[in-house]
């Protein structure tokens, strides 16, 4: 068994001490630190920092040190990586949200686009109907309208006109042949007896008052139809 100066305790782990020689076995120069350790076998170093430490002094007894454990091989491609894959979850993540902000970028503005799209086409639509039932309704509708009120207007000054005339001499006749058979019934009346001069007296008078009447009634109507001729002839011609 080496000496004690040749020897040095490192805890790896909690379940042991171990004994590590010098570099070749036999020389005089002990390991006396961990990073001497860490230096020299830096694929089997597996220590972790704050590491209690157990050094050989001159006297020959031991000394405790709390020493900083240099980095291995392993540790620094365990902190490469770990570098690496957080930067490629990094980079994997600002990609994603870039793309994914690209993604509702275009589609925000694509849905903006087609909104904006049926919203002109709609006003347009809306506009173009409205031109068009403005067309309609004032120059279409209102032509047919007052070709058809003028047409209704001249037909019906026409009839008023023919009926009219018609009154006239329909009344006239018919008043006169009542006031004939009035004035004849009241002579026959009067050559019957005494009693019934004075009934054939009122009777003549009233038979006067149908002629006169009637003759007013004649020319009431046709008044009437040619103020109503000339107010249709009136519209008829201004619309």
């Amino acid at each position: 068994m080496l000496s004690l100066e040749q020897r040095l305790s490192i805890p790896i782990t909690y379940q042991g001490w171990f004994e590590v020689l010098s570099e070749d076995g036999k020389g005089n120069k002990p390991i006396e630190s961990v990073q001497e350790l860490a230096k020299l076998f830096p694929e089997k170093c597996l220590v972790r920092q704050d590491v209690l430490t157990y050094c050989a002094n001159d006297d020959g007894k031991l000394s405790r040190v709390v020493t900083k454990i240099l980095s291995t091989y392993i540790n620094l491609f365990i902190s490469y990586l770990s570098l690496s894959l957080n930067l490629f979850i990094i980079y994997l993540s600002l990609s994603l949200g870039l793309f994914i902000i690209y993604l509702s970028l275009s589609l925000n503005l694509f849905i903006s686009y087609l909104s904006l799209s049926l919203g002109l086409f709609i006003i347009y639509l809306y506009i173009s109907l409205c031109s068009l039932s403005i067309i309609i309704c004032h120059y279409i509708m209102y032509v047919i309208i007052i070709s058809v009120f003028s047409f209704v207007c001249k037909y019906l000054s026409i009839y008023l006109r023919y009926l009219s005339i018609f009154g006239i001499y329909l009344s006239i006749f018919d008043i006169y042949l009542f006031s004939i058979y009035v004035q004849y019934l009241s002579i026959y009346l009067s050559s019957v007896s005494i009693y019934f001069r004075y009934l054939s007296f009122c009777l003549r008078y009233l038979s006067i008052f149908l002629s006169i009447s009637g003759i007013y009634l004649s020319f009431y109507p046709s008044l009437v139809s040619i103020y109503l001729f000339i107010y249709l002839q009136y519209l008829s011609i201004y619309t």
